[in-house]
């Protein structure tokens, strides 16, 4: 367990510091936005919230204006720092309510002109939603609290390197947004740069291996985001988890009764766990070799030497040659559905998907924690403010 953001998220011992991937989108998101000439549209548009927001006059001003208008009947939704996304949100329904918006303000002239949003303006509008476009279904991609989401933050970097492309409706303000969210991710994340975690890619990369939804990307040959990141390729990965494995694998060794076991020819044995193979009846070769002179003394088999490494290799080749698993599939019910066919690596996946990629679901505890432990019930002793957050995030 380490503190990360104030959380506690578990980590695997190898991790130095595993950085929420939400806040760290979202810290490049802001950081991007950091302009003057941004900031001015984005004070102003807070201004337009609260005011309708806060005063029931203006609030039923401006749903007669959308509907004289034939607009969408839409609410104003305000920015909040700590919430992901909240500024795309704001901007894209200021746009989208902007003519009911500004018929009100020219009847409000002599008090509320100013608000108003100008031509100027609405262009730095629509430079910002340009460049954030896609950046906000991010969010319920990294709000996951009952599936695997560490695998997911590889797939995730090749997503927003593809958003920060520029592209022919690109103009100054937007391509300048996109550039200063790939410095900002490629200095917390790249290998190339100086005091970050080495282990953190060949990590991250070693979940995305491990997750048959995303191996069809893994092995794809082109990959421009692996240059942007300096991450490892298909073989490096293999061989980093080869070698990271001997942890892992060392706690099984101690109950190998219980596990299927590979020979050095590659056939399995015959033990409880062992994959359920047809009987297949044998070749004319393999029964004519079979026979021995009978005056010859036969000859005297070893025992295989268990070698989990190069079992390990021998499944990780026979898992790239599976068929890719769907876009909804369960990444755990799928590893414990092939776990006897793949029982070294379904080992490894059980340890490198404890890790999980946000801090969602601890600030989500702490959110329900908020809820019970109100200034009513603020005597409730600690045993008992544990079985009502179980209860009540397990309803």
């Amino acid at each position: 367990m380490v503190l990360i953001n104030n959380l506690h998220i578990f980590v695997p011992a190898e991790i130095q510091r595993l950085p929420c991937v939400g806040h760290l989108v979202h810290n490049a998101v802001t950081k991007a936005l950091d302009d003057e000439k941004i900031e001015a549209v984005m004070a102003k548009c807070r201004r337009i919230v609260g005011l309708m927001h806060s005063s029931h006059v203006f609030k039923s001003k401006l749903k007669k204006a959308q509907k004289d208008m034939k607009l969408t009947d839409k609410q104003l939704v305000n920015d909040v720092s700590t919430r992901w996304g909240s500024k795309y949100k704001m901007l894209s329904r200021i746009k989208a309510v902007m003519p009911a918006l500004n018929s009100i303000f020219l009847e409000e002239s002599r008090k509320y002109g100013h608000l108003a949003i100008e031509a100027k303006e609405m262009e730095v509008i629509d430079s910002v939603l340009h460049a954030l476009e896609g950046f906000h279904i991010l969010t319920d991609i990294l709000s996951g609290e009952k599936e695997v989401t560490i695998s997911s933050t590889i797939p995730l970097m090749r997503f927003i390197h593809g958003l920060c492309q520029t592209d022919e409706d690109d103009d100054e303000l937007s391509t300048m947004i996109k550039e200063s969210i790939m410095n900002y991710l490629n200095l917390k994340l790249s290998s190339t740069m100086p005091n970050c975690d080495i282990k953190l890619l060949p990590f991250l990369r070693i979940c995305e291996f491990l997750d048959p939804r995303y191996l069809h990307q893994f092995l794809a040959e082109d990959d421009p985001a692996q240059i942007w990141l300096a991450w490892g390729d298909a073989d490096e990965v293999r061989e980093d988890l080869v070698k990271s494995s001997e942890k892992i694998l060392s706690a099984r060794e101690g109950n190998s009764s219980s596990n299927a076991s590979i020979s050095s020819a590659g056939t399995v044995s015959d033990t409880e766990n062992s994959p359920v193979k047809k009987k297949t009846k044998p070749s004319l070769v393999g029964l004519l070799l079979s026979q021995k002179p009978t005056q010859s003394q036969p000859d005297v088999q070893q025992p295989p030497v268990a070698d989990p490494k190069a079992d390990l290799r021998r499944e990780i080749d026979f898992y790239t040659r599976m068929k890719v698993a769907g876009n909804d599939t369960d990444v755990l019910k799928w590893w414990g559905a092939h776990e006897k066919e793949l029982p070294l690596l379904a080992q490894c996946a059980r340890y490198y998907f404890s890790a999980c990629s946000t801090s969602v679901p601890s600030e989500r505890l702490f959110s329900i924690s908020g809820h019970i432990v109100s200034k009513r019930r603020n005597a409730l002793k600690p045993t008992m403010v544990d079985q009502l957050v179980f209860l009540a995030i397990n309803n």
